[in-house]
């Protein structure tokens, strides 16, 4: 995970909006894989299927000058085996996901 994370950083500072792209649904991806939650796999890939070119429009429009705060909580829960820290993390960055898509 922070070797992906750290991808999606290399991405950042490129500001290559596919790469980026790219390498965050990696990131759930295997986190989810990891995870053995089948659903939430599918409805990712699902989501980033749909609405791949959205995403590639508000990239360009966020400026990200670094990496994405939840995948670092997100890594950081993993790394202590804090469960609920994890759910709490993977939620804010979903949420905070959708909301960019939906504003």
């Amino acid at each position: 995970m922070e070797a992906i994370n750290a991808t999606i950083g290399q991405a950042i500072a490129r500001r290559d909006a596919v790469a980026y792209i790219r390498r965050n649904l990696e990131f759930h991806r295997t986190l989810y894989l990891r995870a053995q939650a089948p659903a939430m796999l599918a409805l990712t890939e699902t989501v980033w299927l749909q609405l791949g070119p959205t995403m590639r429009a508000l990239y360009g429009r966020l400026n990200r000058t670094e990496l994405p705060q939840h995948h670092r909580l997100i890594v950081a829960a993993l790394k202590a085996g804090d469960e609920p820290g994890l759910r709490l993390a993977v939620r804010a960055d979903v949420t905070q996901g959708l909301r960019l898509l939906a504003g």
